[in-house]
């Protein structure tokens, strides 16, 4: 008996490793496309560094976060999870340059009507956007200067 529970344990700690492996590479990947996005948005303008958020996961984005990557995995499969996070980390590697070319750019994986509908109902959206309030760029975003210089070309 005590043979067969060691066997068990030991066939699901590359599952549990895969699985750690997987939010780690989320995190990494949602993390850098937030810091880019947050430079891309200093660089139009400065003021902005005053209400920078930080853009490392807490326990509610995390827990939002790995809803998502379980929902993914449900409906998606070890497929849709590998693509859903290769085209996440390119992604997030890239230069932004302007705002056009970042929205032209996202990846099919992350516009997929279920993947959307998964993120919606873990909340990864309104977590991330949580710590943006806080900061206070969310409401330096709702100045239409602000908007005009980030948006511009």
């Amino acid at each position: 008996m005590r043979l067969s529970l060691y066997g068990l344990i030991f066939c699901l700690l590359p599952s549990f490793a895969l699985a750690q492996s997987n939010i780690d590479r989320l995190q990494a990947a949602s993390e850098q496309l937030m810091e880019n996005t947050l430079d891309f948005y200093e660089s139009r303008v400065p003021s902005l560094a005053s209400v920078r958020p930080n853009t490392a996961w807490d326990a509610q984005i995390r827990e939002a976060w790995q809803c998502m990557l379980d929902g993914m995995q449900a409906a998606k499969g070890d497929a849709g999870v590998a693509t859903y996070l290769a085209e996440l980390e390119a992604y997030a590697a890239m230069p932004i340059t302007n705002i056009r070319t970042m929205s032209e750019t996202i990846p099919p994986s992350m516009q997929d009507a279920q993947v959307v509908q998964i993120s919606q109902t873990c909340g990864t959206d309104k977590a991330s956007l949580a710590q943006m309030q806080a900061s206070g760029l969310i409401a330096q975003l709702a100045n239409p200067v602000v908007m005009a210089a980030i948006m511009a070309e």
